[in-house]
């Protein structure tokens, strides 16, 4: 057992006095995630912060550091590809693809409200590309209201008719795809606490990793397929 320094990663008082910059943070939290999910495919998920220490070593680097390994994902080969193939759909944005990456996860006909869902974002958003622009104060507060997934505006007139198909949602998409969801809720309110929700850094770091995973994959298919 290992002795691990360091405060929780939502201590703004830690990062003032050691004058530690909440983004960049934020940016290699994003990145320690994305390399789990797309390029290893075993993801801590449980990343609250009294499992997520920030440390300021003495030589002036920030490390951070992830406690209590009890709830991981090892996450299929398949279902991986499938869920960069959706970022991918996602970011360009291709809502014909992001509709067929839905629909093979079994979320049927509710595609928009499981893109909402993965995204954190309203779906006009992603309809005109989750990469081009920060998200909006209303896009936040709505998503994080109901287990981060709709749009304030639209919660406030259709809560009670959302829930239905909300529950639908998580009742057919995979399990691995729960606690994915999960532990992107978990790095948002992180990001909440800390003030830096609503960048686009997070979505170019999923883009590049993605384009990493898929690109690879597809070579390994094309060379399965001449051998």
């Amino acid at each position: 057992m290992e002795y691990c320094d360091g405060a929780q990663i939502n201590d703004c008082n830690y990062f003032t006095q050691n004058n530690i910059n909440r983004y960049d943070v934020c940016r290699k939290l994003g990145a320690l995630f994305s390399e789990m999910i797309f390029i290893n495919g075993y993801v801590h998920c449980d990343p609250h912060p009294g499992n997520v220490l920030v440390n300021r070593e003495k030589d002036g680097r920030v490390s951070i550091v992830l406690l209590d390994h009890g709830l991981y994902l090892t996450m299929e080969s398949d279902f991986r590809i499938e869920y960069s193939k959706l970022w991918l759909a996602l970011l360009k944005p291709d809502l014909n693809e992001v509709k067929k990456c839905a629909q093979s996860m079994g979320v049927g006909e509710l595609y928009g409200l499981f893109a909402c869902m993965v995204t954190n974002r309203s779906w006009n958003a992603i309809s005109h590309g989750i990469d081009k622009s920060a998200a909006t104060y209303d896009e936040a507060s709505y998503i994080y209201f109901i287990l981060i997934i709709t749009y304030l505006r639209e919660i406030k007139l259709y809560a009670a008719t959302l829930i239905p198909e909300i529950s639908q949602v998580l009742e057919r998409m995979p399990r691995s795809m729960v606690l994915i969801l999960k532990t992107n809720d978990l790095l948002r309110s992180i990001e909440y606490r800390l003030g830096t929700q609503g960048r686009a850094d997070t979505f170019i770091q999923v883009s590049s990793v993605n384009l990493i995973i898929f690109f690879f994959s597809c070579k390994k298919w094309k060379n399965d397929l001449l051998n």
